[in-house]
């Protein structure tokens, strides 16, 4: 619903090169408001060559989508594409333009660029972030089909103590 709404509302997606346009558009997106979900925005106020070498790294792996009503970027999704994945790195959307879903209409294009690619899995970052419970970026995450995928974490053993301990099984 929220896809067709943004489509209806104007706003295209295409994907952008990167460019000095691009990050252009990226600080003018950072630099709309000080303030996001409450609390202060670290991006806001950074510079262009700052904004510039953030969003530069991964070149060749990286693929830029923008969302545009009109001339206008209004906001991106930076996709880091490796061996049957991708993931986000990167996303932003005008607060002005809250009417227009544009998340959706992006979240919408990384999946189609993913299936036209074979690419099986599409990242969102972390499902939640520690101990602060259901926020409205959970919700969003999970009313365009993110799952939650647990992940084992390993440790290696470095020290010789570790290697004591792992070798008396006392881990």
């Amino acid at each position: 619903k929220n896809v067709r709404r943004s489509a209806k509302r104007g706003v295209e997606v295409r994907e952008v090169s990167f460019s000095d346009d691009l990050v252009r558009a990226i600080v003018a997106i950072n630099d709309e408001t000080p303030i996001r979900q409450g609390r202060r925005f670290w991006h806001y106020g950074k510079s262009f060559e700052e904004v510039r070498k953030d969003f530069a790294t991964h070149m060749e792996h990286s693929r830029y989508l923008g969302a545009f009503l009109g001339n206008e970027m209004i906001g991106f999704i930076k996709l880091v594409i490796g061996d049957r994945i991708a993931r986000t790195s990167g996303t932003m959307a005008n607060e002005a333009h809250r009417d227009k879903p544009v998340m959706n209409l992006l979240f919408a294009n990384a999946v189609t660029l993913c299936a036209e690619r074979n690419i099986p899995y599409l990242v969102y970052g972390r499902y939640n972030y520690g101990n602060k419970g259901e926020d409205s970026l959970t919700k969003f995450k999970e009313n365009s089909g993110f799952k939650r995928v647990d992940i084992p974490r390993y440790f290696v053993p470095l020290s010789l103590r570790g290697r004591i301990v792992i070798s008396l099984g006392l881990h």
